[in-house]
């Protein structure tokens, strides 16, 4: 049996993310220890030589507390790991950012005089080879996602769990808590600026104004010109509002394809499909009539465009702001 050693410091948080990548790893014993407890604890070398007997000695240990040891602290735990019987395997991962980290000199040099130690960098390992972690965290969001989808989100997001957390509850927002496609994902989660956009659209719809603003204004940044994005969110409004008529009349969804020469299949038609029972026609037809004048405004007005479209996008969320909802 596999061990996991987690070496802290008393600011240390052993977080819900960390510890869902351990338990995904099938036949693996999880034991936390805080590196300045060790010695009032009478937990010294020997314990831990006791304990290195296994064949897959495994040690994740928090790169802060290695960049902020004392220089007695650097030799102490430097001759205790030495004194592991086996060889070791040394993740490094920073607590604080996830693997997102660049590991400092001092915490290399710590291990370089450890030469049965075989340093991994966090974002080198992938902890997801199962997939069953991000198949969970769907279905614990309402949904259900796709194979394709579970490769494509690994290889964009590297394994970051924290950060595939996150995604999915985009993704099961985007997607009307239904199923996630590969198709879902390179629109929500490629960190392109139309998955930023979408950002914003999500955030109208769940009535979060500050949400949208916010990514509103991170696409901004990117230099992305007001009438592109305005443009995407009028397409989106549109797809809400043809299959908004189609759920009042009663017309088979497949005719939406034909009548409005869409792609049979267009993950966009299909999410519009199930979203449109989230607003009523007046929201809709509104939000279009706003959003066509806020297109002509943009190519005409010599008013500042970055302005406009925040406005915009104020105006847009009060229009389709969940307490304005009636059946």
């Amino acid at each position: 049996m596999s061990v996991f050693y987690i070496i802290g410091n008393n600011r240390f948080s052993f977080d819900s993310s960390t510890e869902k990548i351990l338990k995904s790893i099938p036949n693996n014993k999880v034991m936390l220890f805080d590196a300045n407890k060790i010695n009032r604890e009478d937990l010294d070398a020997a314990f831990f030589t006791y304990h290195f007997t296994n064949a897959n000695n495994i040690v994740m240990i928090d790169n802060f507390k290695i960049s902020s040891m004392t220089n007695a602290d650097t030799a102490y735990y430097k001759a205790l790991l030495s004194e592991t019987p086996n060889n070791l395997t040394v993740i490094l991962r920073d607590f604080i950012t996830a693997n997102r980290f660049t590991v400092s000199k001092k915490t290399r040099l710590f291990f370089s005089d450890i030469k049965k130690a075989k340093i991994i960098e966090a974002g080198e390992i992938r902890y997801f080879e199962s997939e069953q972690i991000i198949v969970d965290l769907a279905a614990g969001n309402g949904c259900i996602i796709s194979t394709k989808a579970v490769k494509r989100l690994l290889e964009l997001l590297d394994g970051d769990l924290t950060s595939i957390e996150n995604e999915i509850k985009k993704l099961a927002a985007y997607t009307d808590y239904t199923s996630i496609e590969v198709d879902d994902v390179e629109i929500v989660s490629s960190r392109t600026v139309e998955s930023g956009i979408y950002d914003v659209i999500n955030s109208l719809e769940k009535s979060d104004l500050t949400g949208a603003l916010i990514s509103l204004k991170d696409i901004i940044e990117r230099k992305t010109d007001p009438v592109f994005i305005a443009n995407i969110i009028f397409t989106s409004f549109v797809n809400l509002y043809r299959a908004k008529l189609f759920s009042i009349y009663n017309i088979d969804n497949k005719k939406i394809y034909e009548m409005f020469s869409y792609k049979t299949g267009d993950r966009k038609v299909l999410i519009a499909l199930n979203k449109s029972n989230k607003f009523t026609q007046n929201q809709l037809s509104r939000s279009i009539e706003l959003l066509y004048n806020l297109d002509k405004d943009l190519k005409s007005s010599r008013a500042d465009n970055k302005l406009l479209l925040e406005k915009a996008i104020i105006q847009l969320g009060n229009i389709i702001d969940r307490r304005n909802f009636k059946h």
